[in-house]
């Protein structure tokens, strides 16, 4: 007799059970595929954007930091030269009284002996002899609606020993330009004009280098210092600057004290284009200005006045009686 073997199993797949499995994987792929390309077209236009953003940040550095170290230069003993001609020119002149001759008769001062009045006259007279004095200045800040050119101390020597500081002429301003990966394709670019040369025309000179492209406005206003004769002014922003006016007082022999920037750039998204506005306000640290000097209030004055016309009607009032 021969033992019974075990009969081997016949079971497996079936074809449908294959194709179902295949199927199934095929979904998996197609959409994990699909999943991996999105994460990537992305990253791709978040990294885009980042980099847009980083780009106009720093161009805002630049021209931040420019204007924080914008350079004024001011003579103080030529302008106390000045200040000390005027006074004995206008002492000198006011100490005379016409006579009937026409010629002006000098009237004396009180004094505590005769040797003080001499010495007074001599320094007046020492003090009128003094002439005004014009010394150049190049340091100017010429500031337009969308365009700007100063003189700053943010200059760094690129090559050694070269002759050059510090001090440079800087300007901004609005110009067309091609762009970076396409010769023919042409926008509104943001050009930075540096020139380490100061002259007497600062909006001149110098080499010129795109900072930005495809710029939609470049907005900017000016902050004037204080007027001499107001003790608490209201701040007042200007849309011109020229510190060699001799139109505007606001303006003329100063810089300002802050400047506003609003910067917009046009970008591409798809089809689509998107306007990307930054703005910030730039102080200057140093301006350099001449300090305001308030004059007395109307209310003093008319205190004083009335007191003066009261002593005056009892001095008369005395006299009649």
């Amino acid at each position: 007799m021969t033992a019974d073997r075990p009969e081997k199993s016949q079971k497996g797949f079936t074809l449908i059970e294959v194709m179902i499995a295949m199927t199934i994987m095929a979904a998996l792929t197609i959409f994990t595929t699909q999943s991996i390309r999105s994460a990537l077209r992305n990253s791709t236009k978040y990294r885009k954007q980042i980099d847009n953003t980083s780009e106009l940040r720093s161009v805002i550095r630049v021209i931040e930091r420019d204007i924080n170290l914008a350079f004024h230069h001011r003579s103080i003993q030529i302008e106390v030269l000045n200040q000390l001609s005027e006074e004995g020119k206008s002492q000198n002149g006011g100490n005379g009284v016409a006579n009937p001759s026409g010629s002006p008769t000098p009237t004396p001062t009180p004094s505590s002996s005769g040797s003080g009045g001499n010495n007074g006259s001599n320094n007046n007279s020492g003090l009128a002899k003094l002439e005004k004095r014009e010394v150049p200045n190049y340091t100017r800040f010429l500031g337009e609606p969308n365009s700007l050119h100063f003189t700053t101390l943010n200059h760094s020597r690129t090559i050694e020993d070269v002759q050059e500081s510090d001090q440079a002429e800087v300007g901004y301003f609005l110009k067309s330009c091609s762009a970076r990966g396409n010769k023919k394709q042409k926008s509104q670019c943001l050009w930075r004009r540096l020139s380490p040369i100061l002259d007497d025309e600062v909006e001149k000179g110098g080499g010129e280098l795109v900072m930005l492209e495809n710029v939609k406005s470049l907005k900017l206003s000016y902050l004037a210092p204080p007027p001499e004769n107001e003790l608490n002014p209201e701040p007042e922003w200007l849309d011109r600057w020229d510190s060699q006016s001799e139109r505007d007082v606001r303006s003329k022999g100063k810089f300002p004290e802050a400047v506003k920037i609003e910067l917009t750039v046009t970008r591409k998204n798809g089809t689509k284009d998107i306007d990307q506005t930054v703005a910030t306000t730039a102080a200057l640290r140093f301006p350099n200005n001449p300090t305001p000097t308030p004059t007395p209030s109307a209310a003093t004055n008319g205190n004083n006045g009335g007191s003066g016309s009261g002593s005056g009607s009892s001095d008369e009032n005395k006299e009649d009686n």
